[in-house]
């Protein structure tokens, strides 16, 4: 649930690589809790999950400085 990723993001400040597939109900709010908290990310991978845009991305790559490796297909938002 959205509700779990984001309590997962608040602790686990050390995560370094994320995959998240076919996630129907995570959205961009929750993907602004990640690039809020989780600036070690060095990998995220994104899957069908149809409800991340734009603003997600620009947020991550924003509040994640180390991120080496970002992949995203169908995601449609």
């Amino acid at each position: 649930s959205v509700d779990r990723l984001i309590s997962y993001e608040k602790n686990c400040r050390g995560l370094s690589e994320l995959v998240l597939m076919y996630c129907q109900r995570i959205s961009d709010d929750a993907l602004l809790e990640v690039g809020r908290g989780c600036s070690l990310l060095q990998a995220l991978e994104l899957v069908d999950c149809s409800s991340i845009g734009d603003a997600a991305i620009c947020n991550i790559a924003q509040g994640c400085k180390n991120l080496k490796k970002l992949h995203v297909r169908r995601c449609y938002e």
